[in-house]
């Protein structure tokens, strides 16, 4: 055989092995440009959210008093506000220029005393000053003359975590969302760990292996690959139509997200029981340990690392899903913090649809925070899981 030739082979299968490589490297670190990627589209969204414009207002010469009515208030300071302008402006734009809240920041200065006070301005007005857009050329213009004659400022807008949403963009903020994000996987995670654990006990220490129990696993397995729409479906029909539970309540939320997290925890506490060793618990029995006291004594402290990872992941599941919720009326807006799992109440995920999908700059910008503190959560929840498997891990070979 030529010399030649098989120096050609060679060369040949040396370039389709470092090409191969290359693929799988490329492949590797592609879903870590993704990330970046991501990461970077939200901070830089989240940046512009964690700062409000304020317009300074000096109390004195609007003429607020003592006893002066709301309306009366907001009369004076777009009065006041026109009187700043060296030209006639609509009056459309001049009365939205502020916040709703605006009023109660001049009460609250005059209770105190102050003479000037920095009022919060409207969502358009706010959004105008941060980006130069989006806003009516009126409203422009007026920022503009504002901006330059040092009357605005940007500060930190504190109130997006300490408020839930709001028809003014300016007030809106993301509690409401935690709080029923927190009181839905509550209800969730009550539900599907203790029928989960169950279930996965009598299946792993209890059934035999015959073909009811085959059955029953694969039936559990495929909720799992179900469609969450279709559990939204069934939440809507059984829970609301029939039960009469509240809707969009986070009690009916989690309810109906314990069908997506229950095949997890059953999955993952199965295969955590069946790799308790056998002599483990053959010790205890020959030790007259009943099947309860191995149970609870052995099977499920040593499994309880495994259960957990389960649990978390599946808390992790539902964290983002918003399907389900959109089928049984979580997607409206709910302006009020829920005090109990029988109130309306909104989750992260809606919540984050409800603001990208609305035509106002300003809630759209405050996505981008929700989405951060959902990535938050999830890289806590990761992390939990990787610190249980690295603290609790019990080897048994």
């Amino acid at each position: 055989m030529n010399i030649n030739y098989l120096r050609l082979r060679l060369n040949t299968r040396s370039f389709i092995n470092k090409f191969f490589s290359f693929v799988c490297v490329f492949c590797a670190f592609l879903p870590v440009v993704f990330l970046f990627v991501l990461l970077f589209n939200t901070f830089s969204g989240a940046y512009k959210a964690l700062q409000q414009t304020k317009f300074e207002i000096d109390i004195e010469k609007v003429g607020i008093a003592y006893g002066d009515l709301r309306y009366e208030i907001r009369e004076k300071l777009v009065r006041y506000l026109k009187e700043q302008l060296p030209w006639e402006e609509d009056p459309f734009v001049v009365m939205n220029f502020f916040s709703h809240y605006a009023v109660d920041e001049v009460l609250g200065a005059l209770n105190i005393g102050e003479k000037k006070v920095w009022t919060t301005i409207s969502g358009e007005a706010d959004t105008v000053h941060k980006y130069g857009r989006s806003g009516s050329p009126g409203m422009k213009k007026v920022v503009q003359y504002f901006a330059e004659h040092g009357l605005l400022k940007k500060v930190f807008n504190y109130k997006l975590f300490i408020n839930p949403d709001s028809r003014d963009s300016s007030q809106a903020g993301i509690v409401g969302a935690l709080i029923g994000s927190l009181y839905t996987v509550f209800v969730s995670l009550v539900v599907s760990f203790l029928i989960g654990v169950l279930t996965a006990l009598w299946l792993g220490e209890y059934s035999s292996r015959s073909n009811i129990t085959r059955v029953l696993e694969v039936s559990i397995n495929n909720l799992s690959s179900t469609p969450p729409i279709v559990f939204g479906i069934l939440g809507l029909t059984f829970y609301i139509n029939f039960l009469g539970l509240p809707r969009s309540s986070s009690l009916v939320g989690g309810l109906t997200l314990a069908f997506i997290m229950f095949p997890i925890i059953v999955t993952s506490s199965l295969h955590a029981i069946r790799s308790v060793p056998g002599n483990i618990k053959q010790a205890a029995f020959a030790l007259g340990a009943s099947k309860v006291q191995v149970i609870l004594h052995h099977v499920l402290p040593l499994s309880m690392p495994g259960i957990m990872t389960g649990t978390i992941l599946g808390i992790a599941r539902i964290l983002g899903e918003s399907a389900p919720l959109l089928m049984i009326g979580m997607v409206a807006f709910v302006g009020s913090i829920p005090e109990s799992i029988r109130e309306p109440a909104n989750v992260f995920a809606v919540q984050i649809y409800i603001w990208a999908t609305s035509p106002d700059v300003s809630t759209n910008e405050k996505t981008s925070i929700m989405v951060l503190v959902l990535l938050l959560l999830l890289l806590m929840l990761n992390f939990m899981v990787h610190f249980i498997k690295k603290v609790f891990h019990y080897d048994f070979h």
